[in-house]
């Protein structure tokens, strides 16, 4: 299980943000108070150690995983040591993990240098390692823990640098320099009986153990090319490096070691880890650094090495361990994976650890939260949102995005899927909906709209086992509400449109609505529509509109309110509305009067906010990096306005400005007065009136609908008695 990092903080009072909208306006009180959260990182997993029924991880982006395989098709972590740095080396001896790396122990104070070394990590509570004390070595790429000392192998920048050094470690939080030599550049280090074996790039060579005070070369071997891995089983060596060249090094006889094998057919020059096993040896690598490939030699005869299978994966792996015909695998971004050779014509994966990604979307279910965490989903025990703890991880999918309705999952990833969570630790996959890449579905009663492209998709669940496409919309959708017969669809850049889909096999379009920034949510309240509008790519001021429904042919503005953040996801839960940013903030809105919604509060969290639910009094936020739990309150305060109104007369900037058809103008007045608002063209003729009248004292709105005006400058005049402001704005079609 993965260690939880409380953050418990003090409550925070937000201060009132209020845009004296009305008159009547309430001086509101919100309170959000962050409860506890769970970190996610995208984990890389470069080194594994399998000691008894312990696998140790040395992970890039996290530090140190202790994962349980006592039941290898249920790995389950229970203990972690986060470090600093980026860790790539990993040994384990008496209950202490030595884990190294090149950048391990973070950036110096001046952020001009990361800083190489290893940690010593004391694991005899596999649930709460703790370090022993941080050593600093340059350019660590090898550790070696065997009989008290740990030989540690480096590559070096000048010449007179030492590549590998022995440490005393018997006591391991006071440790001792024995040795150092500095031949050549390590790459990997191997204890084999009474010697130590260095592999480097140019062949191979021995130390003895007799006495790790002095370290002395005993034998030397060059193979005469430049190697990337090897690994050492019995008294063969196994390398691979150059020119897609793997050899066989006998090790039993005399200086120098013979070459007693090769095989030149491996697809690619660049090598990640070897396996031997018996008489067969796995070698892994990457062609492009992404992708990974793998093969399983026969090397019972050296002489006549052959491909006789390779592993059932396409991830890039580190490195390597076989136990009794269990392969244990650091997969990369694709963290452990466990494979049974027992069969080499049928090798199946007997269970994986996979590394948390980024944190897409949040879906709660009774006491358990749902994370959408890309190539798998951990599920979070909510039911003391002060201390949540994950107690799952489901393996089999591909979340980028989740919906639940009752027992019911939607996953989106690389299609979308139905599951079934009757048992809530154990999602069932009942059946696919469409394969590919999509936009976050959306559930309807028994329909699923599924954007894709720049179409969008009804299906039919009332048969849950086989989902049927009932309609097709070339329309795009990143966000959909079905009512009725009526589909609303956010195509962001595209804009907002509406369609009757009465008749499923020919939608109708009724009403489309666009200006210069994108729609991104939608929420649907009886008659009146939210939407959440940003700029194309997130970030940047935003804004809410929110539009009267009851002619769908028709929308009409009634409230509009501009933000500083875009937004991009809206949760409601009675009058507020929790709005979700790409720029690290969360906005509650006020939306008790809906022709004048007033900002209430927010929060900044770290990360953007890419998906939130609220239930009863919780906020539960996806912000990539962590899964957020906050507590809020929310007094509504129903008497007169005592906030002093505008204190003078003005003229916003209308927004969009450019814009494509419709813009919203702001104005502010200091004392009921009798106005005009006008748009006029260059010439001085006039285009519009927007509003005439007497207006009482407050902020008011005021929407240009341009629809049959040619694009050009214009100009917004707002004239009160002898008071007259003007506001250029330009209309691009």
């Amino acid at each position: 299980m993965m260690k939880n990092f409380k953050n418990i903080l003090s409550s925070i009072l937000l201060s009132v943000v209020m845009l004296n909208a009305s008159v009547t306006t309430a001086n509101d009180t919100l309170m959000i108070r962050p409860l506890d959260s769970l970190p996610y990182d995208w984990g890389k997993v470069v080194e594994l150690k399998v000691i008894d029924e312990f696998v140790y991880l040395a992970d890039e982006n996290f530090g140190l995983r202790i994962i349980d395989v006592s039941n290898p098709s249920r790995p389950n972590q229970v203990g972690s040591f986060r470090t600093p740095g980026a860790p790539s080396v990993i040994d384990i001896e008496n209950n202490r993990v030595y884990l190294g790396g090149s950048g391990i122990g973070g950036w110096s104070n001046n952020w001009d240098f990361q800083i190489s070394g290893f940690y010593v990590i004391d694991v005899q509570d596999l649930a709460n390692p703790h370090e022993d004390i941080f050593c600093p070595v340059n350019n660590i790429t090898s550790l070696e823990a065997i009989g008290g000392t740990l030989y540690v192998g480096c590559h070096r920048n000048r010449l007179e640098d030492s590549t590998l050094y022995a440490f005393d470690i018997t006591n391991p939080e006071n440790l001792w320099l024995l040795a150092t030599a500095s031949r050549f550049n390590v790459l990997d280090l191997i204890a084999v009986n009474d010697f130590l074996c260095v592999i480097h790039q140019g062949g191979l060579a021995t130390y003895h153990f007799d006495n790790p005070w002095n370290l002395r070369l005993s034998r030397f071997s060059p193979i005469g090319s430049s190697y990337d891995i090897g690994a050492i089983s019995g008294l063969r060596a196994y390398m691979a490096g150059y020119n897609s060249r793997f050899v066989i090094l006998d090790l039993f006889s005399v200086d120098p070691f013979p070459l007693i094998g090769q095989y030149m057919n491996l697809p690619s020059r660049r090598f990640n880890c070897i396996g031997p096993w018996g008489d067969r040896v796995i070698v892994c690598g990457d062609s492009v650094g992404e992708y990974g490939w793998n093969r399983i030699l026969d090397v019972s005869d050296p002489e006549n090495i052959s491909e006789i299978g390779d592993l059932p994966t396409t991830d890039r792996l580190e490195d390597i361990e076989i136990v009794d015909d269990i392969a244990f695998t650091a997969a990369n971004y694709g963290g452990l994976k466990i494979f049974d050779l027992n069969d080499l014509n049928a090798i199946d994966i007997l269970g994986a650890l996979c590394n948390p990604g980024y944190v897409n979307d949040v879906a709660i279910s009774d006491h358990y939260a749902y994370l959408a965490n890309g190539g798998c989903m951990p599920i979070v025990d909510i039911s003391n949102p002060e201390d949540i703890r994950e107690v799952a991880i489901f393996e089999d999918i591909d979340a980028s995005s989740l919906l639940i309705r009752d027992t019911l999952m939607i996953v989106e990833g690389n299609g979308v899927s139905l599951f079934s969570i009757a048992d809530p630790l154990s999602p069932r996959r009942i059946s696919t909906i469409r394969n590919g890449d999509n936009f976050p579905p959306s559930l309807w009663g028994d329909r699923v709209v599924v954007g894709s492209g720049d179409f969008t998709y009804i299906y039919s669940i009332s048969r849950i086992e086989r989902p049927a496409l009932i309609s097709t919309i070339p329309a795009r959708s990143v966000n959909s509400i079905l009512s009725g017969d009526l589909l609303y669809l956010a195509g962001g850049e595209l804009g907002l449109t509406v369609w009757d889909v009465s008749h499923p096999g020919s939608p109708r379009l009724t009403t489309q609505y666009r200006n210069n920034y994108a729609v991104n949510a939608l929420e649907l309240i009886d008659t009146l529509l939210v939407t959440g509008w940003g700029y194309y790519y997130g970030g940047g001021p935003g804004a809410i509109q929110i539009f009267n429904t009851s002619n769908p042919g028709n929308l009409r503005e009634i409230g509009y309110l501009r933000l500083e953040a875009d937004v991009a996801e809206i949760e409601r839960k009675d009058s507020l509305l929790f709005l979700g940013s790409e720029s690290e903030e969360m906005a509650v809105v006020n939306i008790s009067n809906p022709a004048e919604p007033s900002l209430v509060g927010g929060y900044e969290i770290e990360g953007n906010v890419a998906s939130l639910e609220v239930v009863e009094d919780i906020i539960f936020t996806a912000s990539y990096d962590k899964l957020g739990v906050y507590e809020f309150s929310f007094e509504p305060n129903s008497v007169e306005n005592k906030d002093p109104l505008p204190k003078e007369f003005m003229l916003s900037q209308p927004f969009p400005n450019p814009f494509n058809s419709i813009t919203t103008i702001r104005y502010s007045l200091p004392e009921t007065s009798s106005i005009k608002l006008s748009v006029f063209d260059l010439s001085g003729r006039g285009i519009a009136t927007l509003a005439s009248g007497n207006r009482i004292a407050g902020v008011h709105n005021a929407v240009w609908n341009a629809e049959g005006v040619g694009s050009g400058l214009y100009f917004v005049r707002l004239e009160a008695g002898a008071k007259t402001m003007t506001q250029k704005v330009m209309l691009v079609k």
